[in-house]
């Protein structure tokens, strides 16, 4: 069975390391990382990831063009996408839509809600993570 891919941008290499120790008991996932929205973009094209997890306010590109350009392109468009912050100011749910993100988390994240949004998000490739991570509140944008 192939891993699956998950692409994680985040511009502090401590925020990297912390959701990426998430994966770490994982042997049928592998964590690509990226530290600013250029490198994020060129390796969402060339790796077509089944999940990418995207600061906001990523360095040169910020993580919510990043997810309207996924969605925009065909071989990507299907690619769910989690926005998260790590600064003071609190995701705007109509700025998670415009940009088409698949979920949210605002800082403050626990890690129990990282992985409750990877385990909705993230195709199954027969893994799963406690039951306390699918009680963890998480924003998703209403697709109606």
């Amino acid at each position: 069975m192939s891993k699956a891919r998950v692409l994680l941008a985040a511009a502090r290499p401590d925020v990297r390391q912390l959701i990426s120790g998430v994966f770490k008991k994982r042997d049928d996932v592998v964590v690509i990382q990226a530290e600013d929205g250029s490198a994020a973009l060129m390796l969402a094209n060339i790796l077509k990831p089944q999940l990418l997890m995207l600061e906001a306010a990523l360095p040169i590109t910020s993580g919510f063009v990043i997810s309207n350009i996924v969605k925009q392109a065909p071989t990507l468009a299907q690619t769910p996408v989690l926005i998260f912050d790590v600064t003071p100011d609190p995701i705007k749910q109509s700025k998670v839509e415009i940009f088409r993100c698949d979920a949210s988390l605002n800082k403050g994240w626990a890690t129990q809600q990282m992985e409750a949004a990877i385990e909705r998000l993230l195709p199954r490739h027969h893994w799963s993570f406690s039951e306390d991570a699918k009680q963890q509140e998480v924003h998703y944008p209403d697709r109606r």
